[in-house]
């Protein structure tokens, strides 16, 4: 979903996604969409995202509370810009 400021905004979800999250490019101007608990991205929503990514979940549990996968993304887009 590319907005009027020209921001890319890769969507996460929980069902399988053909790259993770370490794939995806965030050092540049990005809007994170994250989808309900449970339900996801709605289909107009996660239709309008540029891309999708998805956090590697390895073990029985198939994913994470919204605000940890937030915070997983977040950090990996600071991670990507070089913070320290």
């Amino acid at each position: 979903m590319a907005t009027p400021s020209g921001r890319s905004s890769p969507c996460a979800k929980k069902s399988p996604a053909k790259k993770s999250r370490r794939s995806k490019k965030l050092a540049g101007p990005v809007a994170i969409v994250v989808g309900a608990e449970g339900k996801g991205l709605r289909k107009p929503v996660k239709g309008a995202c540029d891309a999708l990514a998805r956090l590697p979940m390895p073990g029985p549990i198939g994913s994470l509370n919204a605000s940890v996968a937030v915070a997983i993304a977040l950090y990996e887009a600071v991670r990507q810009r070089g913070a320290r």
